[in-house]
């Protein structure tokens, strides 16, 4: 699971966790992230998945399900052996592709839309779409949401996740998007960085790594201040 980013709050809400880090100085409540279901497979809808590989870090369901394939397979291979025979083909093909959550995946698209304040903008909306899917042919956000593919709402969701993290570590560690712009124009030399828009199809998750390293960094060494 690749790396995310959470708002820091002040007030406790149903479901959140305290955080009280010093060496930042970030402190407050956040809640647990989950990925968009159309991530998870079918049977762990609405679970954030946190376990790694290891089996013994694996949800008691998981790790049985997997166990008897496991032994499944083995069993079948035996057959093969000593029959010669191919063992029947399973009908419940389920878990061999995940399954795509359509209004999960528009829920969060909406809310990227809003944290990046594009929702603000509509008029940037429908151009870097276009973009993004090779001209498509959605006229409207209405029209995106209505009728737009699994494939190009996969590819906006790729393009609006960095700019959206962007601003949530921005706001966890208190500062001002301008300095976090200023980071991101070191990092991208070759683009001129003129407001968060700018940072559209060029931001990747891997320069949001680095810019909250930089921001962590510069608040330690003093050579950036939090604002107000």
């Amino acid at each position: 699971m690749e790396e995310n980013y959470v708002q820091v709050f002040d007030n406790k809400r149903d479901g959140s966790n305290y955080i009280n880090y010093k060496k930042t100085n970030v402190k407050g409540y956040w809640m647990p992230p989950k990925l968009p279901d159309w991530a998870l497979p079918a049977d762990e809808k609405g679970n954030c998945r946190n376990a790694s590989q290891d089996p013994q870090n694996k949800p008691e369901k998981q790790y049985q399900r997997e166990n008897s394939q496991s032994k499944q397979s083995n069993k079948n291979d035996s057959v093969q052996k000593n029959t010669g025979k191919q063992p029947p083909k399973e009908t419940n093909q389920k878990n061999q592709k995940e399954e795509f959550n359509r209004s999960r995946c528009l829920k969060v698209i909406g809310e990227y839309l809003e944290t990046t304040g594009l929702k603000e903008q509509p008029k940037f909306i429908i151009p870097l779409f276009k973009k993004v899917t090779q001209n498509s042919a959605c006229k409207s956000l209405q029209n995106i949401f209505d009728k737009a593919t699994e494939e190009e709402l996969r590819a906006f969701y790729g393009v609006l996740r960095p700019v959206n993290d962007l601003v949530l570590i921005t706001n966890n560690y208190k500062v001002a998007l301008s300095d976090s712009l200023r980071y991101v124009q070191i990092l991208l030399p070759n683009v001129k960085i003129e407001s968060l828009f700018s940072c559209f199809i060029h931001l990747t998750k891997d320069h949001v790594k680095e810019v909250a390293t930089f921001i962590k960094e510069d608040l330690q060494s003093g050579n950036l201040t939090k604002i107000a």
